[in-house]
């Protein structure tokens, strides 16, 4: 959160508050924090420009960015689908598990989306969810790649 990036730039040192918010632990609030970090980011806009303004925002956040990794892309593969075929006018995907396979320690689940009863997409996991994901992200290459659409 912009409280947290502001915590570990030490801004709250930095604050000037009433002895009533100074009291009750002000410095440490989470929305005076993350205020004072949207008035750095203002200042910094007005004082040296856009460009200036937009490299400090990347930089305190790309590492919070790269720290989801690709798990956020993961997570989102349904989703996606999901608001690409809203977006169409196309119905919601259904998931058909096609087979699971192996010992109970160690399976492996395939699974179908299925777009107006049309199989779209085909992935596997160790999961059912892993694999519902999979799914969803072939049909949406397959969907957009079929549309034109990005």
């Amino acid at each position: 959160t912009l409280a947290d990036i502001a915590r570990g730039l030490g801004l709250g040192a930095h604050l000037l508050l009433g002895q009533g918010e100074e009291a009750s632990g002000g410095r440490d609030r989470d929305r005076n924090l993350a205020a004072a970090l949207e008035a750095v980011v203002g200042a910094t806009l007005l004082d040296q420009g856009e460009e200036a303004a937009r490299s400090l925002v990347l930089r305190w956040l790309k590492p919070r960015i790269q720290a989801m990794g690709d798990t956020g892309a993961e997570r989102d593969a349904k989703s996606a689908l999901q608001e690409f075929l809203q977006g169409q006018g196309l119905p919601l995907p259904v998931y058909e598990t096609v087979s699971d396979s192996g010992e109970p320690h160690d399976k492996e689940f395939v699974v179908r989306a299925l777009v107006d009863g049309r199989a779209m997409g085909k992935g596997a996991g160790r999961r059912r969810a892993d694999a519902e994901q999979a799914a969803a992200r072939e049909a949406l290459t397959a969907l957009r790649g079929s549309t034109g659409s990005p």
